[in-house]
């Protein structure tokens, strides 16, 4: 009976310590639309102001808070003559979420920085860096 108990005690402390670990690390989130955060979205608008530039159908890999992986199609105006009347191209490519910084008007962490990598040149880009933007209350 002894031995039971002690064992179903290590065995509940083996499940719960991770647990409380990951309560105590605080989630990462990224903005889906520039308004708001969320984690694992589906989509992110990278351009704020037009539109022009966009991920949609992501699938994530991983995402833990110091970086998040995930493929998408991505789509990007060319602008040509200009943003209105452009047209949109789109690529496969693969996703990395990074930087994390304190959003302290939300009180959550957020990715700040991004890294694609297209499939095939997008826009004669093959990748590309950039800050995410994040809602005006972080």
């Amino acid at each position: 009976m002894r031995r039971v108990l002690i064992v179903g005690v290590v065995l509940v402390t083996a499940l719960l310590l991770p647990l409380a670990a990951a309560a105590r690390t605080p989630a990462t989130y990224t903005s889906p639309d520039c308004l708001h955060l969320q984690i694992r979205p589906t989509e992110i608008v990278f351009a704020c102001g037009d539109g022009t530039y966009y991920v949609n159908h992501l699938s994530w890999r991983s995402w833990h808070k110091s970086r998040a992986t995930g493929l998408g199609v991505f789509h990007q105006n060319d602008c040509q003559p200009n943003c209105a009347t452009g047209t949109f191209h789109q690529r496969r490519g693969r996703l990395v979420l990074r930087n994390r910084t304190w959003c302290s008007g939300l009180h959550k962490y957020a990715f700040k920085g991004a890294y694609v990598r297209y499939n095939s040149p997008l826009l004669g880009e093959l990748e590309t860096t950039f800050r995410i933007l994040l809602p005006l209350r972080c």
